[in-house]
């Protein structure tokens, strides 16, 4: 049983971590604290991680991923599970990147520009303001690519 479920559960769970992962990213450029602790998943998730995670159950669930679950399970036994794990893996973490490097170049280049209009109003103490222009502009980067995001996220599930 093991040699048959364990492969499934990873296999079905790695589209989800991608997205957690994704979002855990994108929540850190913005920087964003960790949010209340969901029933959902385990540990305390940022807003985004906990969005994007929620979006990728809800294409496991409505692309017909229990049903997939379900014909592997009854497939019979090869010697491929843990060959086709890895796979999986090495394909969630390329998709983890994809989706989280728009927002974490440009939260990247939010973070020079901010520290260049910082250093350039060196009397006036700016801190406080550019941490929100920070956020604010960070949301704007997500909001532009976020349907290349969610179509990379539903692509894995």
């Amino acid at each position: 049983e093991a040699v048959r479920g364990v492969p499934l559960a990873l296999g079905a769970a790695i589209p989800i971590w991608t997205a957690l992962s994704a979002g855990g990213a994108v929540d850190a450029a913005r920087g964003a604290g960790e949010g209340p602790t969901l029933p959902v998943f385990e540990g305390r998730t940022g807003p985004f991680a906990a969005l994007w995670g929620l979006l990728a159950c809800l294409g496991f669930l409505t692309t017909g991923g229990p049903a997939r679950v379900a014909l592997a399970a009854l497939s019979p036994v090869g010697g491929s599970e843990a060959v086709e794990v890895v796979v999986a893996l090495g394909a969630g973490v390329q998709i983890a990147v994809a989706v989280a490097a728009p927002v974490l170049a440009g939260a990247a280049l939010v973070e020079v520009a901010l520290a260049l209009v910082a250093r350039a109003a060196t009397p006036a103490s700016l801190g406080p303001v550019l941490g929100l222009t920070k956020g604010a502009i960070v949301l704007v980067l997500i909001a532009l690519v976020f349907d290349r995001m969610v179509a990379l996220l539903l692509t894995r599930v």
